[in-house]
């Protein structure tokens, strides 16, 4: 018959943490960037976002012209966010922290263009 001993139940225990842990890493990993997609966990990033939209409004461009903001999602470690100006739309960035922004961003895993 199958007998329960101390060192059996510790064994049974420490695989069982080994494998949780190393399940919740891959689900945060392979995950993460599904997370900005999910409205009520991307409430930093709209923030940061529609910060940067103001600091357009009050400080780059002329009196009369206005920016909105568009959709905001996560990429590449950055937030990225669609400023629409009159019929325009454009794809800017912002720093998770809301200190450094990017009008535009320059692709580095494709060619660049020809002049």
């Amino acid at each position: 018959m199958f007998t329960i001993n101390k060192d059996k139940i510790f064994l049974v225990v420490a695989v069982l943490a080994v494998i949780l842990t190393g399940s919740l890493l891959f689900m945060k990993s392979s995950f993460s960037g599904m997370l900005p997609s999910i409205p009520f966990l991307n409430g930093n990033a709209n923030a940061v976002a529609q910060k940067s939209v103001d600091y357009l409004n009050n400080n780059i461009l002329p009196e009369g012209q206005t920016a909105t903001l568009g959709n905001v999602t996560q990429a590449s470690g950055v937030i990225k966010l669609e400023v629409k100006i009159g019929e325009n739309s454009y794809d800017s960035y912002v720093t998770n922290d809301g200190k450094l922004f990017f009008p535009e961003a320059f692709k580095t895993d494709a060619p660049a263009p020809a002049n």
